[in-house]
């Protein structure tokens, strides 16, 4: 089943959602599954338990049962792909005081270091525009990491308001 048949699919009753929060993963998306990597770190299956460590891990000693994010998108081999994380009728795990209202967006690259392509803003606000139809969100309620965490997340040059053009569909 694709990300679009389980937003469709999705029974409202199990939750309603009211935002959409964008993240991005601060690495470098290596053309391979970053989404799986993201995924075990947030189960505390990668990285090293000592504070200490360049690996430091704080979740081998707090796990998560899945990813914290709903979707991720990502370079797989040579083309952008939308990959299923954290079930809709999960709350999320990706932003404190906004996980049970929220649906969390992962698009893996570091967006401090550049700017998202156009074919990123087109798949990222693709799925917004889907998560937006299925729960009546508004632009005004899809909003960048960095609104509640002290963080430059989705990354500096992530543009919200280019974002929000793809989303209308207008020309960014």
């Amino acid at each position: 089943m694709t990300i679009l048949d389980e937003i469709n699919n999705f029974n409202k009753a199990l939750h309603d959602w009211h935002a959409i929060i964008i993240h991005h993963s601060a690495t470098t998306d290596g053309r391979i599954n970053d989404a799986r990597a993201i995924k075990l770190w947030h189960m505390g299956k990668t990285g090293r338990s000592d504070p200490k460590s360049d690996n430091y891990n704080p979740y081998i000693a707090k796990p998560m049962r899945d990813v914290g994010y709903h979707a991720l998108i990502e370079i797989v081999d040579t083309k952008l792909e939308i990959i299923t994380g954290r079930s809709l009728a999960w709350d999320g795990g990706h932003t404190i005081g906004m996980n049970s209202k929220a649906i969390g967006i992962c698009l893996v690259g570091n967006f401090d270091i550049k700017e998202p392509t156009p074919e990123q803003y087109f798949f990222i606000s693709s799925l917004c525009r889907a998560y937006k139809n299925k729960f009546n969100i508004k632009n005004s309620d899809i909003f960048p990491h960095r609104k509640f965490a002290n963080k430059t997340c989705p990354g500096s040059k992530f543009d919200m308001v280019k974002l929000y053009k793809y989303i209308e569909g207008l020309s960014a």
